[in-house]
């Protein structure tokens, strides 16, 4: 398999259970997946050019930036990124999903929906 076939998903989220049970969840649909528990994690495994699927948490809590804001700079930034979702507990209707944002989803989705919107298919 080349380097352009495999899928590295990046999971950003500030609680480490979530992370861990996304990583779970979507283990069959992804050649790797990495997790962060904020922006500047995130930042260091962005700039290592391998991500090509990302999962963000829309709030990181006071203080910080929000995740639709984070996703559309990342996007932006890094040109490996070919799907990105936001991830939210609260309504999301609420929310406008930005440039670089594919999908904005409440966190309690399905796996398999999850990764139709990644566009990650299983792997065999």
């Amino acid at each position: 398999m080349t380097h352009a076939e495999r899928s590295v998903l990046l999971v950003v989220d500030d609680e480490s259970t979530v992370c861990r049970a996304l990583s779970r969840m979507l283990k069959k649909y992804a050649d790797e997946i990495i997790t962060a528990t904020n922006p500047n994690e995130a930042e260091s495994v962005l700039e290592m050019g391998e991500v090509t699927h990302l999962i963000c948490d829309h709030w990181f809590g006071p203080g910080q930036p929000l995740g639709l804001d984070l996703v559309a700079r990342w996007k932006k930034r890094y040109a490996s990124i070919s799907r990105a979702v936001v991830l939210t507990g609260t309504d999301v209707t609420q929310l406008r999903a930005q440039p670089g944002v594919y999908q904005i989803m409440a966190k309690t989705v399905e796996p398999r929906e999850l990764a139709q919107a990644l566009n990650l298919q299983p792997r065999e």
